[in-house]
C-alpha cells in the first residue's frame, strides 16, 4: 500500500471498510438476520460482514464492541478484511481500548496473506507502537518520542495537541528537552494556548539543566521584555552560559551586547572575540560584524584584507549587509 504524502494513521483512521455489496436498504434487516444465523455456525465471511452492520448501524444498533467481537471471531478464522478491520479499531480505541501494539499484531496478520500494510509501513507502525505503550507506562523517553511522533505525523495523524500533552507529562518528568520544547509549543500557541509566562517558566527549567537553546531564548527573552521583566544583565547571563556551550547565535548576540554596552560594560576585544567564534561556526551574521571589526580597527588590529575575507564569507550565504558592504570597500 502506497501511502505516500498521508500520514500511516491519519489513513487509517480515514479508510472505508472492506466490505461486500450489501442488500438494498429495504432488505438490510434480512441480510443481517442471514449474516448473523450463518456466523453463529462459524462462517468467517458472515462473520465479517455481521460485524460490519455492527459498526455501521444496518440492520442493528450501531454497536463497536459487537463489530469487534464479531470480526475477532473472523479474524481468528484467518479472515484477512476481518483482521485488518480488527486492527483499525485496535488503532482507533473503537469498541475496545485503544491499543497500536494489538492494532500491528493483527494488520501483520493480514499482510501476511497479502491484504493491508507492506512490511516497511508496519514497522514505522511497531515502532510507534512501542512509543506508545512505553509512554502510557509513564517512561519519560517513550512520552518524548510519543510527543514528536504527534507533532510530525509519524505513525499516527499529526495532533499539536496530543504533542504537547505528551512533551508536558516528559516535562514534568523532569526531562530537560521536553521542557524546552513544551516552551515552545506555550510560546508559539501550538497545541495549548499561547502563554508567555509558561514559556519562560519551562525554560528556566530546561535553561537550568544546561539545554542551550533554552538557554539562548530565555535570554532573547529577558533582552526584549517578553514573558518578564526586562533585564539585560539577566539575557547576558543566559546568551554567556549558551556561548559556552558553543551556542553560535548566542555568542553572536554576547558579542553584540559588549559592542553596544548592553548589560555588560562596553568592550570591543570581547565583542570581537565572541564574533570569532560564531564566525568560525559559520553564523553569517557573526562573520559580517568580525569582518567590520578588521576593516575599522574595532578590539582588533586593523586589517582590510582580514576583513574582507569575512565579508565575502558572509556575502557568500546571502547576508545583504556584509554584500553592500563589500560592494564599498572593494
Amino acid at each position: 500500500m502506497n501511502i505516500k504524502n498521508v500520514t500511516l494513521f491519519a489513513g487509517l483512521f480515514a479508510a472505508l471498510l472492506f466490505t461486500n455489496q450489501m442488500f438494498a436498504s429495504d432488505s438490510v434487516l434480512n441480510a443481517f438476520e442471514q449474516y448473523r444465523k450463518a456466523a453463529e455456525q462459524g462462517d468467517a465471511k458472515a462473520q465479517y460482514n455481521l460485524g460490519v452492520c455492527y459498526i455501521r448501524g444496518e440492520g442493528v444498533d450501531k454497536d463497536p464492541s459487537e463489530a469487534v467481537k464479531w470480526w475477532r471471531k473472523a479474524a481468528e478464522q484467518g479472515y484477512a478484511k476481518a483482521q485488518y478491520n480488527l486492527g483499525l479499531n485496535y488503532a482507533k480505541g473503537e469498541g475496545v481500548d485503544k491499543d497500536p501494539s494489538e492494532a500491528v499484531k493483527w494488520w501483520r496478520k493480514a499482510a501476511q496473506q497479502g491484504f493491508g500494510f507492506t512490511e516497511e509501513e508496519l514497522k514505522r507502525m511497531d515502532a510507534y507502537a512501542k512509543c506508545y505503550k512505553a509512554a502510557e507506562q509513564g517512561n519519560v523517553e517513550g512520552q518524548l518520542e510519543l510527543a514528536y511522533c504527534y507533532a510530525a505525523g509519524l505513525g499516527e495523524a499529526k495532533d499539536p495537541a496530543k504533542a504537547a500533552k505528551w512533551f508536558q507529562k516528559a516535562a514534568e518528568q523532569g526531562n530537560a528537552v521536553a521542557q524546552y520544547t513544551i516552551g515552545l509549543c506555550y510560546a508559539k500557541g501550538e497545541g495549548v494556548e499561547k502563554d508567555d509566562l509558561e514559556a519562560v517558566k519551562w525554560w528556566r527549567k530546561a535553561a537550568e539543566q544546561g539545554v542551550a537553546d533554552a538557554q539562548y531564548n530565555l535570554g532573547i527573552w529577558y533582552f526584549n521584555g517578553m514573558g518578564v521583566v526586562k533585564d539585560q544583565v539577566e539575557a547576558v547571563k543566559w546568551f554567556r552560559k549558551a556561548s559556552e556551550q558553543g551556542h553560535a547565535q548566542s555568542q553572536f548576540l554576547l558579542g553584540d551586547s559588549y559592542r553596544g554596552g548592553w548589560g555588560v560594560p562596553e568592550n570591543k576585544a570581547e565583542a570581537a572575540k565572541w564574533y570569532r567564534k560564531a564566525a568560525e561556526q559559520g553564523y553569517a551574521q557573526a562573520q559580517r560584524m568580525l569582518g567590520l571589526c578588521y576593516v575599522l580597527g574595532n578590539g582588533v588590529d586593523e586589517d582590510k584584507a582580514e576583513g574582507l575575507k569575512w565579508l565575502r564569507k558572509a556575502a557568500e550565504q546571502g547576508d545583504n549587509n556584509a554584500q553592500t558592504a563589500l560592494k564599498e570597500l572593494e
